[in-house]
């Protein structure tokens, strides 16, 4: 069966794919957090896998992130790396 021409356009590479998941995520979490992209954060794709990567305030906004991350359809995982400013609350209270 030979791919029509409309079949062949629509066709995305792997790492096409990632790049379109890795905007749209970038996306999601501008939105979680008031609009902007926050300084310092960057977000990874490979093979559907997200990593997130840099530094935030406090771990609220470090889980706000990673699960703005885990929203657009096809995300197989993500890992959260980010390392916070402020020590969680819940350590030594």
């Amino acid at each position: 069966m030979m791919q029509t021409e409309i079949q062949a356009s629509t066709w995305t590479s792997p790492d096409e794919e990632d790049e379109l998941l890795r905007e749209r995520i970038g996306t999601c979490i501008a939105e979680a957090c008031g609009g902007d992209m926050p300084d310092g954060v960057a977000v990874h794709v490979v093979d559907r896998q997200v990593t997130i990567t840099g530094r935030v305030e406090d771990s609220d906004l470090s889980r706000r992130i990673a699960q703005a991350a885990a929203t657009p359809p096809g995300i197989l995982g993500v890992t959260n790396l980010l390392v916070t400013r402020v020590p969680s609350q819940a350590q030594g209270s």
